[in-house]
């Protein structure tokens, strides 16, 4: 005789409801985290850009210098957007 399996949906509504709003609750703070890590990252990379541009452009060769400070760029935008958005 084959096994019922156990089904999600058993309990109360207010249960389930309950698991549901853990669950988006966890995503959320998951996401938050997310976002600071980015950041921090991103404020990392923006430092790091600054630095060998400023240290070391004379050895770079034209082209990926121009690259790198347009990134530099990018992200400066980037974050001043994301500092403005969460003020």
């Amino acid at each position: 005789m084959p096994r019922k399996r156990p089904s999600v949906f058993i309990g109360s509504s207010s249960e389930r409801f309950r698991q549901i709003t853990e669950a988006a609750s966890g995503f959320d703070n998951a996401s938050k985290q997310m976002h600071t890590l980015i950041k921090l990252l991103s404020q990392s990379r923006k430092v790091e850009l600054d630095i060998i541009s400023s240290q070391f452009g004379a050895f770079i060769d034209p082209a990926k210098l121009s690259q790198m400070k347009v990134d530099l760029e990018n992200l400066d935008l980037v974050l001043s957007e994301n500092s403005n958005e969460r003020s």
